[in-house]
C-alpha cells in the first residue's frame, strides 16, 4: 500500500466491479488469498461482476476475474482447513488483464464506498435485478 493515501488517485470505474473488504486479512495473507474465500454472497449478484476489486483500507491492492464461486467447505477449498463456514461462498480466479490492473490498482476507491460506519465487507458498483437478469450500474450501492 502507498505511504500517503493523499495522494492517491480517486479509481473511475470502467467496468462493473464488486469490492471485496480485506483489511485485516491483507497483513496476514496475499490479496487474492484474503479476497476470495468466506463471504456471505449471493453467487448470482456477484458473478455479475466483471472484476474483484481487493481493497486494502480503501485502497485497490488486487485486481482478480472470479472464474468460479463455490460453497466455503473444506472440500471446495482444502487450503483453508480451519474456516469452512456454512451459507459463505469463495471464488477460484486468477489475476485480471494487464491494462485492467494497471487502471486500478493502487488506487482510492470512491468515498461513498468507504464511508465511515461502513459495516458491509462487499461493495458493488450495480445493481442486479433478479427478476430479468439485468445489471445497472449505480454511483453507490452496499452490499445486502
Amino acid at each position: 500500500m502507498s505511504d500517503n493515501r493523499l495522494d492517491e488517485e480517486e479509481v473511475v470505474f470502467e467496468h462493473d466491479v464488486a469490492m471485496i473488504i480485506i483489511n485485516k486479512s491483507f497483513e496476514e495473507r496475499t490479496a487474492y488469498d484474503a479476497a476470495r474465500y468466506a463471504w456471505r454472497v449471493n453467487p448470482e449478484v456477484i458473478g455479475q461482476a466483471d472484476y474483484i476489486l481487493a481493497v486494502a483500507y480503501g485502497e485497490i491492492v488486487g485486481v482478480f476475474i472470479a472464474d468460479q464461486w463455490k460453497l466455503a467447505t473444506l472440500e471446495n477449498f482444502p487450503e483453508y482447513p480451519n474456516v469452512a463456514v456454512e451459507g459463505r461462498f469463495g471464488f477460484v480466479g486468477r489475476d485480471a488483464p494487464k491494462e485492467v490492473v494497471q487502471r486500478y490498482l493502487f488506487k482510492r476507491i470512491p468515498s461513498e464506498y468507504r464511508r465511515k460506519g461502513m459495516a458491509a465487507p462487499i461493495r458493488y458498483n450495480y445493481e442486479y435485478n433478479h427478476k430479468d437478469k439485468s445489471k445497472t450500474r449505480k454511483g453507490f450501492l452496499d452490499s445486502i
